[in-house]
């Protein structure tokens, strides 16, 4: 008679990249049109970087991860890194706020810890945050990393790198982040250019010229989402001008 085999820890489940994506692979979430669209392109190896410009409520942080986690799973890439923009210069500034380095930072990795439930993430094992010895790393395959320590920095390749809330950051404040990728990375950025927090300094937004200035690359894709899914509430108050 065969022993009953124990069973494998969800987290040592290899993981495959569907060709259709549906509920049923894809944390039992039903994506729209444009969402399939972009964790496709993630999915696709010929594409090395991909930018999504994405209206409120989409479903952009949560697409993008899930995809990530899938390429992590399934062997292809060894770690997530997940960079937020902050929204101003000063907020940028961490002697600014009270506590320790992890205290200051933890407000600008909300949107990963929202969208972890979601997506099947522990943030007490999958998740490594910065501490005051920023070089200290966990044994989560998701770091949170932000530009402070980001000059001279190399990222490796096999690393997919996240960029959340794009629109905020300047353009060599971009510049400084894309030029640590190797080779053998990925790279995902996403943002809303209307929702720009760079009040005084808009103009200077580095999101849509690095998208233009990427687009047409041989390896690099650009992907829209337009449909709010958090209700009408959030669709009305994003469709006022300001």
């Amino acid at each position: 008679m065969a022993s009953k085999k124990k069973p494998v820890p969800y987290s040592e489940v290899p993981a495959t990249i569907p060709n259709e994506i549906t509920p049923m692979n894809f944390y039992g979430l039903q994506l729209d049109d444009d969402q399939k669209k972009f964790a496709s392109c993630i999915f696709d190896p010929n594409i090395d970087i991909v930018f999504c410009n994405a209206r409120s409520g989409s479903g952009k942080t949560v697409t993008a991860l899930g995809a990530a986690k899938l390429l992590v799973k399934s062997g292809q890439f060894d770690e997530i890194q997940y960079l937020m923009i902050p929204h101003s210069e000063k907020e940028a500034r961490c002697g600014y706020r009270p506590g320790s380095t992890e205290e200051k930072l933890a407000p600008y990795f909300l949107p990963l810890y929202d969208a972890a439930p979601v997506l099947d993430i522990n943030p007490y094992t999958d998740i490594n945050t910065p501490s005051d010895d920023w070089k200290t790393q966990g044994g989560g395959y998701i770091t949170c990393v932000t530009d402070i320590w980001m000059r001279g920095r190399t990222i490796p390749p096999r690393t997919i790198l996240v960029l959340d809330e794009v629109q905020n950051g300047f353009v060599d404040q971009i510049k400084t982040i894309l030029t640590r990728v190797t080779d053998g990375c990925k790279v995902i950025c996403i943002g809303q250019k209307e929702q720009c927090d760079l009040v005084k300094n808009a103009s200077r937004s580095g999101f849509i010229p690095y998208l233009e200035h990427f687009r047409g690359q041989e390896r690099c894709a650009v992907c829209e989402l337009h449909t709010n899914h958090r209700g009408w509430i959030s669709t009305w108050a994003d469709a006022l001008e300001i």
